[in-house]
């Protein structure tokens, strides 16, 4: 879901730039199967270049999940003859939430009339967790059956996480998945240790 909201995003930078216009995504969100994007509107060509900027391939592999922006050579484990990189892309690689934003659409929300309010709350909560959070997310199950682990509970993974120094938080992208500044080898490790 995030890397769709990356491509929206990206598609939206370059239709501004062609017009002498950049963009500032504001928030990005997802229920179902619908994608919202909010981006403010700047003018002038050094708006659009500084947009432009953040644009990039993701380059993916398939077999072990190791991902990164601006492609050099994806230094994943797997052996030549199996890899399976795969460039998506481009998208927007820079951030997808303003904190201040939304911070402002949850105060919002917060007048609402109350059964609005409830549903909408975690949401914003959980969107002023990951406005500071790295770029993507690991899908903890699916990297639990990668390296034939049971999968921890999330809360636990990502306080074991930052007892190691890391960033963790969930994503409302995904909720079975967790946006860390850990590497692929470091969360598989955490998640070793735990299953011990």
């Amino acid at each position: 879901r995030e890397v769709g909201a990356r491509l929206l995003v990206g598609a939206t930078a370059r239709a501004a730039a062609r017009h002498g216009r950049g963009i500032v995504p504001l928030m990005c969100t997802t229920q179902e199967h619908f994608l919202q994007v909010v981006v403010r509107i700047q003018k002038g060509a050094t708006a659009a270049d500084t947009s432009v900027e953040h644009m990039s391939l993701l380059r993916h592999c398939l077999r072990c999940g190791m991902r990164t922006f601006n492609p050099p050579p994806l230094a994943c484990g797997c052996p030549e003859e199996e890899r399976t990189h795969h460039d998506m892309g481009p998208m927007w690689a820079g951030p997808l939430f303003e904190a201040p934003f939304v911070a402002l659409a949850a105060e919002h929300a917060a007048r609402m009339d109350p059964p609005l309010h409830k549903k909408v709350a975690g949401l914003f909560a959980r969107l002023m967790e990951e406005a500071d959070g790295p770029p993507l997310y690991y899908n903890i199950a699916w990297r639990c059956k990668a390296i034939g682990r049971e999968p921890p509970k999330l809360d636990t993974l990502m306080a074991k996480l930052k007892e190691n120094g890391f960033t963790a938080c969930r994503t409302h992208f995904d909720n079975h998945s967790v946006r860390t500044n850990a590497s692929l080898e470091q969360l598989d490790t955490v998640i070793k240790e735990l299953a011990v």
